[in-house]
C-alpha cells in the first residue's frame, strides 16, 4: 500500500479527471440526492467496510425489484476511446431477472427463471468489461475481502477541498487487488477504490440514494492516470411485481444452461480479490529460464482455488506458479443467487530481472 502522501496525490488526480469527464445528470424521480440525514460512518475500519458493502450498490437483502440502464466506454492502453456498449437489467430476485449486454463484440440477453438460466444472442459468458460494469454498479465492495487475518486501518485523507475516510488493507505475503476504500467523511458513501500501488483506481461520482442504497451514476476506472472504463447510468427505478416466466421467453432463447461452467480468464481477473506472488525458482534463474506458465484452475464455492494444474510453460517454473495460484482468492461466482464452482485459466509470467 502506498504511503499517505502518495494516496493523496493519486486521489487528487482521480477527482480532477472526474470533474473534467462527467457532467451532472438530470434528476430522476426514483432516486434522491445524498443528503445530511444519511447514516453516519462507524469508527472501526471493519465496520466501515461492512456498512459500505451493505449500503453501496444494489446487492444484498431487502432490495425490491429494480430496473437499471447504463452505457459504458472502453479505452485502450493510450487512453483513447476504443469501444462503447450498454447494459440493462430488470431484476426481480437473484433467480429471476432479464439482463442485456450490447456492444460491437458482445451482444447477449440472459433470462433467469425458476427453471434455470436461458440466453439469446452470444452463448458465451460475459467478458471482462461486461462483468466489471455490472459489478461496479451493483456490488462495488465485496462482502468478503478474500484475505485472512488482514490488517485494517482507517485514516482521514484530504483530497483537494474534500476529506475522505479511507480504510486500507494489508496482509503479509498476500497482495490484495484492492487495498484502499475511501468514503465520505461522515457517511459510508463509497468515492474511490485504489490498488496497492495506487496505479489502478475506481472513482464513484454523482451519488444518489435509491432504496436506501448509495448508487454512483458516474464511475471512472483509470490506470496510470489514463481512463480504462467509464460507466454512466441513464435510467434507474423500481419495478412492479411482475416477473420473468418461461411463457415470455423469446423463441431464440437457449437453455436452461447446464454443465461445467468455464469462465474466460479475462473475466475472472475482475473477480480476483487477492493473490500471492510466485517465488522465482533459484534453479531457473541459474540457467536463465523465463517464460509464461498457463494453469487450469478450479475455483470453489467460497472463492478459494480448489485445484491448479499447469498445462504449459517451462517445467522448472511450473511448481512455483502452481504453489502461488493455489493461494489466490476470488469473489465467489454466483449462478441464480447460489455460489457455483467454476473452471478457468491463469497465466503467470516469469521475467528475469522483473
Amino acid at each position: 500500500m502506498p504511503g499517505t502522501s502518495q494516496v493523496v496525490s493519486v486521489l487528487f488526480v482521480a477527482f480532477a479527471l472526474c470533474g473534467a469527464t462527467f457532467a451532472q445528470d438530470s434528476a430522476n424521480t426514483s432516486v434522491q440526492s445524498v443528503a445530511p440525514n444519511n447514516p453516519g460512518i462507524p469508527t472501526d475500519p471493519a465496520a466501515i467496510l461492512a456498512d459500505g458493502s451493505n449500503l453501496n450498490g444494489l446487492n444484498g437483502p431487502g432490495i425490491s425489484p429494480w430496473h437499471i440502464k447504463a452505457t459504458y466506454q472502453k479505452f485502450d492502453t493510450k487512453g483513447k476511446l476504443s469501444s462503447t456498449g450498454s447494459y440493462e437489467e430488470f431484476w426481480f430476485s437473484d433467480r429471476n431477472y432479464k439482463r442485456t449486454y450490447t456492444s460491437p463484440t458482445f451482444t447477449q440477453t440472459e433470462y433467469a427463471t425458476e427453471r434455470g438460466l436461458y440466453r439469446s444472442g452470444s452463448q458465451d459468458w460475459p467478458g471482462r468489461e461486461e462483468a466489471q460494469v455490472r459489478m461496479y454498479l451493483t456490488a462495488p465492495i465485496p462482502a468478503e475481502l478474500g484475505v485472512a487475518n488482514a490488517q485494517l486501518n482507517a485514516e482521514n485523507l484530504d483530497v483537494g477541498s474534500a476529506r475522505l475516510r479511507c480504510v486500507t488493507l494489508k496482509a503479509p505475503r498476500v497482495l490484495p487487488v484492492e487495498s484502499a476504500y475511501c468514503f465520505e467523511q461522515d457517511h459510508p458513501v463509497l468515492r474511490i477504490v485504489l490498488s496497492p500501488d495506487g496505479m489502478t483506481q475506481q472513482v464513484y461520482n454523482n451519488v444518489v440514494r435509491f432504496q436506501g442504497r448509495f448508487i454512483a451514476r458516474e464511475i471512472l476506472v483509470t490506470y496510470r492516470k489514463k481512463p480504462v472504463l467509464t460507466i454512466h447510468i441513464d435510467e434507474i427505478g423500481g419495478l412492479p411485481g411482475n416477473d420473468m416466466t418461461e411463457s415470455n421467453l423469446p423463441s431464440d432463447a437457449t437453455g436452461p444452461i447446464a454443465g461445467k461452467i468455464v469462465i474466460p480468464e479475462e473475466t475472472m481477473t475482475s473477480l480476483l480479490l487477492a493473490q500471492v506472488p510466485p517465488v522465482y525458482p533459484a534453479s531457473a534463474k541459474e540457467i536463465h529460464v523465463d517464460g509464461t506458465v498457463i494453469l487450469r484452475i478450479t475455483v470453489g464455492l467460497d472463492g478459494t482455488v480448489k485445484s491448479a494444474d499447469a498445462i504449459s510453460g517451462p517445467a522448472v517454473l511450473r511448481m512455483a506458479a502452481t504453489d502461488s495460484v493455489r493461494q489466490w482468492t476470488y469473489r465467489p461466482f454466483t449462478l441464480l443467487g447460489e455460489p457455483t464452482e467454476i473452471e478457468t485459466k491463469v497465466r503467470i509470467i516469469f521475467t528475469l530481472g522483473g
